[in-house]
């Protein structure tokens, strides 16, 4: 059969030689080019779907729940709150936003534990940019750009702008 038609590449892992993206039925799909598989990892309407390495997509079900798709099964994760925004790392570990306004915190899981493992309050952002390596997190907030070390949750110094921010993107290298 046809591979779904790709409407956003989500990621890609040359090692392994696969491709997570998203067709243009709003479905995440896994690609295996090495084994000739096509996966339909959910049928399920998700938001928010991301992946860090090209073979685990996140997305967020309609009640706030995160459903992880990989190859060898899925997984589900039940938040405090309901989650808003879900940014994967490469070491395999999750972010997730949560709440709202000056209540929004930033959530950090080792999946497959349900547990988290740290928790920063999270400010609120017009636009995220997650690094190519997923090592730092960009955030267009009102007075500029602010960055946070994804391995050490420690926020860098800001960088204030006049004007407000309307595209993002990180470069290969991050900076």
């Amino acid at each position: 059969a046809p591979a779904p038609t790709p409407a956003d590449v989500l990621a890609c892992n040359e090692e392994n030689g696969s491709v997570a993206y998203v067709d243009t039925r709003g479905r995440a799909v896994l690609l295996e080019l090495r084994l000739g598989t096509i996966t339909v990892a959910s049928d399920a309407k998700l938001t928010d779907l991301a992946s860090s390495d090209g073979r685990a997509i996140f997305g967020i079900e309609k009640d706030g729940d995160i459903l992880r798709m990989t190859p060898s099964g899925d997984w589900t994760l039940d938040p405090p709150q309901p989650a808003r925004k879900v940014f994967p790392m490469e070491d395999g570990g999750l972010l997730v936003e949560v709440g709202r306004g000056a209540n929004t915190h930033l959530l950090k899981y080792v999946p497959p534990d349900s547990r988290v493992v740290e928790e920063i309050p999270f400010p609120v952002a017009s636009l995220t940019v997650r690094s190519l390596l997923g090592d730092r997190l960009y955030l267009a907030v009102d007075s500029g750009i602010i960055m946070l070390s994804t391995r050490t949750m420690d926020w860098g110094p800001p960088v204030p702008l006049e004007e407000p921010i309307e595209v993002m993107a990180a470069t290969p290298s991050g900076d």
